[in-house]
């Protein structure tokens, strides 16, 4: 036998390397599933790696000097060895990206830690029908599904619009699942035969870590609106219990409900909700269509208390979207609604959420809206919206650390919403905590970098940070080109930029052109000059008016040039506030 292998067996370097390999393996395989039960990031898994080959190296070494005829005591050579491979595996891991809150090697984010509950992503149903058109059909399925999951106080669900994201981007389960932070996937499709009035539902509930199928069901019935929420209900009650969700009795009564006997009721009420989710891309148009399609449903059967609910909050929104229905129009419809859907069914949370942004927003009823959001999250606390108009509550009382784990939960039910995700950093803006303000707000167009008014509320945290050069590129982006009234706030926050890098022409520009628009434009344009008598004159209107952004002027640091002025008090006084 050669001398080099007679060494190699007098070391039992081959028995040394194999259990080293068993060993290794073994502990890998526990470490990848205990990465899967508590979604480690990628990272671990790659330093893992590393340092897996290097030991493989470090046993080579060690066998080849204390094997069983080796020396005992550690020589010069061996101590070099060890260093450099040492200083390898230190080199190696310190090369393997990060994996920072916010982002993964994969994708720009990583939705909030979750609350220690089950969670679920169920992906958007797909549409088996003969007919295209009835896409809007099965993503009312979806909402409705995903309805009676968000009322399971021992689920956690994730949104439709996260969800509606991942439809548009595909992603590898294992990858999704460890983004979103769920250990659950559902999937569904509908196949509606209107010739034969009958639906076919299937759903399945995947394992997010294995791949397996832990519970599935085909739902052959008529196509009625009964057995519709007959579907919706049961998937809701099979789910909890595959997963291990306890409902109480209140849950069990409130996800077996049957709103309407109308299927076009239904029908129309599905195709507003998916308008009523666009209104973050699609703006005023988004809301104009989901409002026509309420009032169609409620034209089928006038007691659906959710049509009511839905249409109550197309209107509460209006006004922020271009004020395509007057204020007070909007504002007495949005009352009407609400108390309808109330009436009828006092235990909708889409309505108490909405009565509730009524009360703050419109009549600046603190405490009563307040009691309305809490109200809602205890009926439902899988609907995003409520935590984030409730952290927009806590931003006028300067309450800022509620308001942050408030959005935060949001983000959690919809890590991939534009406006939450945005609205997020609005949390830390209005706390002046400018520079994680920034951080969202990049975090937020690394997602959606066509979103002007992130750019815009970057551009207003810069501002603030003194940051002008970059603040003015911001306040443009979110701008654009465009010849009529400046947008808001940015129209303010860039007069300011022009005002504090010496052109006062430019900052008079912006308040003559914003002159032809809203009170609102014409308010934020005279904060870049500090004009106080306009701005108050502006605030004024808005008080005769209960303008429902008003609250901003009390916390918006672009507004501090008022503080002084005793018509501030006087303001904080007629709003409650003081």
């Amino acid at each position: 036998m050669p001398p080099f292998l007679q060494r190699l067996r007098e070391r039992k370097i081959v028995q040394w390397a194999v259990a080293y390999l068993a060993g290794a393996w073994a502990i890998m395989e526990v470490a990848g599933y205990v990465g899967d039960q508590f979604s480690w990031p990628a990272v671990v898994g790659q330093v893992i790696t590393v340092l897996a080959v290097v030991g493989f190296f470090l046993t080579l070494v060690l066998a080849w000097y204390h094997g069983e005829k080796g020396r005992q005591r550690v020589s010069g050579p061996e101590l070099l060895m060890v260093a450099a491979l040492l200083l390898i595996a230190a080199v190696a891991v310190s090369l393997i990206p990060g994996s920072e809150e916010g982002a993964t090697s994969s994708a720009p984010f990583r939705a909030p830690a979750g609350n220690g509950r089950p969670a679920i992503a169920v992906l958007s149903c797909e549409n088996f029908s003969p007919d295209p058109t009835d896409a809007s059909f099965a993503n009312g399925m979806h909402d409705e599904i995903l309805v009676r999951l968000s009322k399971i106080s021992g689920l956690s669900t994730i949104g439709r619009e996260t969800v509606e994201w991942y439809r548009d981007h595909p992603r590898p389960m294992r990858e999704m699942v460890a983004e979103l932070g769920v250990g659950f996937i559902g999937e569904c499709s509908v196949r509606k035969d209107q010739s034969q009035n009958q639906i076919r539902v299937t759903f399945q509930l995947i394992d997010g870590n294995t791949g397996s199928q832990i519970w599935a069901e085909n739902y052959d019935r008529s196509l009625t609106a009964s057995s519709i929420f007959a579907i919706h209900s049961d998937v809701a009650q099979q789910v909890a219990r595959a997963v291990g969700a306890v409902l109480t009795p209140e849950e069990q009564a409130r996800i077996g409900t049957r709103p309407t006997e109308s299927l076009d009721a239904y029908t129309a009420n599905s195709i507003g909700r998916v308008w009523l989710s666009r209104r973050g891309t699609q703006g005023s148009e988004a809301l104009e269509q989901a409002i026509a399609r309420f009032e169609e449903a409620l034209q089928h059967d006038s007691a659906f208390a959710p049509a009511y609910a839905g249409l109550a909050t197309a209107y509460l929104l209006s006004p922020f979207y271009g004020e395509f229905v007057p204020g007070d129009v909007a504002y007495q419809r949005a009352a009407d609604a609400v108390q309808a859907a109330l009436r009828l069914n006092p235990d909708l949370a889409e309505a108490h959420t909405a009565l509730a942004f009524l009360n703050i927003n419109y009549e600046w009823e603190w405490q009563a809206g307040e009691r309305g959001y809490r109200r809602a999250i205890e009926l439902d606390p899988g609907f995003a919206t409520t935590y984030q108009w409730f952290g927009f509550y806590f931003i006028t009382m300067r309450r800022f650390d509620d308001a942050q784990e408030s959005m935060r939960t949001a983000l959690r039910i919809e890590p991939l919403s534009p406006i939450i995700n945005e609205d997020y950093g609005d949390a830390y803006y209005y706390d002046r905590d400018y520079e994680r303000a920034i951080e969202q707000y990049e975090r937020t167009l690394a997602l959606f970098p066509a979103r002007q008014s992130t750019h815009i509320m970057l551009g207003l945290a810069l501002l603030q940070l003194q940051r002008y050069e970059e603040a003015r590129e911001q306040l443009l982006l979110g701008l654009g080109d465009t010849e009529g009234p400046p947008q808001l706030p940015g129209a303010g926050a860039l007069s300011v930029v022009y005002s504090r890098l010496g052109d006062s022409d430019a900052a008079q520009e912006i308040v003559d052109r914003s002159a032809g628009g809203t009170i609102q434009m014409r308010l934020f344009s005279y904060a870049g000059t500090e004009d106080v008598d306009g701005a108050f004159e502006m605030i004024d209107l808005a008080v005769d008016q209960r303008a429902p952004w008003l609250w901003r002027v009390t916390v918006d640091p672009l507004f501090d040039f008022l503080r002084s002025d005793s018509r501030y008090d006087d303001l904080l006084s007629k709003m409650g506030l003081d």
